[in-house]
């Protein structure tokens, strides 16, 4: 049995590792595909070779420069040789629909996909509103058509019950084993990992700590996004000392956030958010906006706080775990029990393989 893979619309092998993304996609995915599967193909958008550590994994690039959107369209028909051969196919996000709706009609395979967030909302947080009206376009037309779609929350669950019944709850995953945690000297410093959007809030988490006026912590940033340039600055104007890393590879993370005395989520909105639940995992306590996604993952009080949408009300969390090193243990603590117990990867990768199993098998 052979599987394909669809990236989401425009992505690379090239632009997984530009992110510090690409021995997460291998391990999280590719990895225990081809130890299950006879023949793993991962469909790049770019023109570009790989080798995998296994023989089995092969990557089929773009090897005619076309346009991205053309190119999802084309691919089935362009390799054809490959498709064919599949049992299953794998799409990444909703985007990763759209060659796999083409196969289904072309050869009768069978697509899974994953939904990991409301695009559409997101977009829209971000004001791009057209890209907003093209996802909700996208999601009432592809969602009905697949064979089966993983969510990672029950929020996510039901937005799309009504378009497809076949939709199977799967929460991201973490390797406990790589995110674990140690008895490392943190400094005092607040964590924050993720893309530097406006979904994000960030500029918020910056006016909250500039409340904090005795014993202030540090900013550390990771990640890159539009709005780099003007959180430097406007930290700068708050009196708000913030570091900023564009990538840290994947397994070096552990390490930024065990030195840190608080991991902070301040997002607008969530689909179910990995570098919480992998801080989660190192045993930080870790504080989120009370909003979809993050409070699926946080039990307020228990293994992590919760804040509401102010500055103000996010200093006082924050300063309520600065002043309590008992209560940062305790949560940590927790928050690592509820990694094991919910989001090993382990567990969750063995549920996407049975549902992959299961629908070929009905193929």
């Amino acid at each position: 049995m052979k599987i394909g893979v669809f990236l989401a619309i425009g992505e690379s092998w090239e632009d997984f590792t530009a992110k510090g993304q690409a021995n997460l996609f291998l391990n999280d995915k590719l990895v225990p595909f081809a130890k299950t599967f006879a023949s793993v193909y991962v469909f790049s958008y770019k023109n570009e070779q790989v080798i995998f550590p296994y023989k089995n994994i092969h990557l089929i690039p773009n090897k005619w420069h076309l346009n991205r959107y053309f190119y999802a369209l084309l691919l089935p028909l362009l390799h054809f040789q490959y498709v064919r051969r599949c049992a299953i196919l794998r799409g990444m996000q909703i985007t990763g629909a759209i060659p796999g709706i083409v196969s289904k009609y072309l050869f009768r395979k069978k697509i899974v996909i994953n939904y990991g967030y409301n695009y559409a909302q997101i977009a829209a947080i971000e004001g791009k509103l057209i890209q907003s009206l093209l996802f909700r376009l996208v999601k009432n037309v592809l969602l009905p058509l697949v064979d089966a779609i993983i969510v990672t929350n029950p929020s996510l669950l039901t937005q799309i019950k009504h378009l497809n019944q076949k939709v199977t709850l799967i929460p991201n995953s973490v390797d406990t084993t790589l995110f674990k945690p140690n008895k490392s000297v943190k400094k005092n410093q607040i964590i924050f990992i993720g893309r530097l959007e406006s979904q994000k809030n960030l500029f918020m988490l910056i006016d909250s700590v500039s409340l904090i006026k005795k014993g202030q912590p540090a900013l550390l940033f990771i990640g890159k996004g539009m709005f780099k340039q003007m959180l430097i600055k406007h930290a700068v104007k708050k009196r708000v000392r913030l570091r900023v890393i564009d990538t840290v590879t994947h397994d070096l993370l552990p390490n930024y956030i065990r030195q840190s005395l608080i991991f902070v989520l301040p997002s607008l909105l969530e689909g179910h958010p990995k570098a919480l639940i992998e801080a989660m995992s190192c045993g930080a306590s870790v504080i989120g906006t009370n909003v979809e996604g993050i409070r699926d993952v946080i039990t307020d009080g228990h293994d992590g706080l919760l804040s509401e949408l102010n500055p103000t009300a996010l200093a006082r969390q924050i300063q309520v775990l600065l002043k309590q090193s008992k209560l940062r243990s305790k949560l940590g603590s927790h928050a690592r029990n509820t990694v094991l117990k919910k989001y090993d990867r382990k567990k969750n990768v063995g549920l996407e393989i049975r549902t992959l199993k299961l629908v070929a098998r009905y193929a």
